[in-house]
């Protein structure tokens, strides 16, 4: 199982790391919009016409909007309140994302006492972001920011059918900020993206899980919602 574990990790990270670095270039900024160079703790203003790598992040405040020029010449919508590591436009491939979710339930296997666990770490991380650990029910303020935040971007990949990459991010909102947040909304997306790319099966799972979570959390949870993700669930059964 061990050696199992560290050939998913292997792989995940190969086809991660190979992909081509060939830039995202700013071609229109509306408002205020900062960008952060690599492992840089500082935020700088952004500017059209400059180049971005894959190891950087672009942020964008309140009423902003960004449109970004990826190497394949198509163009990325960011939109207010949002931040988006630039490697995350680099297109997953459903393999990688197979890989991923795969390294995710290995990784959650007991492993015996005095054993070293391995862990696949995360892409990108929102450096200085997250105050309290995933497992904490404290709500701390500056999280719920940078999570909301995180979480416009995920969606921006979404509605621009970066589909894929955002079911990635999605997981590692949950992974992140665990249950300060709330998991039933990104369950739902995670489920939206599964079906978008035709796996029916991992979508009513996370359907299913997101209802359950709506219920539970939730003394009067939103019908509208309950009744949506019921449909959904209906019509991928079908």
């Amino acid at each position: 199982m061990k050696l199992f574990f560290v050939l998913i990790t292997i792989l995940l990270f190969a086809s991660i790391s190979f992909g081509s670095d060939t830039g995202v270039k700013i071609v229109s900024i509306k408002g205020d919009v900062n960008v952060r160079y690599g492992l840089d703790e500082k935020w700088h203003p952004a500017a059209t016409g400059m180049i971005l790598k894959d190891i950087d992040t672009i942020l964008s405040g309140e009423n902003a909007e960004v449109i970004l020029k990826t190497s394949d010449e198509k163009t990325f919508n960011l939109g207010s309140n949002s931040i988006l590591d630039i490697a995350d436009l680099r297109r997953v491939q459903e393999r990688e994302l197979f890989l991923y979710l795969m390294s995710k339930k290995v990784d959650k296997i007991e492993i015996p006492k005095n054993k070293t666990r391995l862990r696949v770490a995360n892409v990108s991380v929102v450096h200085g972001a997250l105050k309290k650990g995933s497992d904490s029910t404290e709500v701390d303020t500056s999280n719920v920011y940078w999570f909301l935040m995180e979480k416009n971007g995920a969606l921006a990949l979404q509605i621009q059918k970066y589909y894929t990459n955002s079911i990635i991010k999605l997981h590692k909102l949950l992974d992140k900020y665990g249950s300060q947040v709330n998991q039933a909304e990104l369950y739902f997306y995670i489920a939206k993206g599964f079906e978008a790319i035709d796996k029916n099966g991992q979508a009513i799972d996370a359907y299913e899980k997101s209802l359950n979570l709506f219920k539970e959390k939730n003394e009067n949870p939103p019908k509208d919602k309950i009744d949506e993700i019921r449909e959904h669930i209906q019509k991928l059964k079908k």
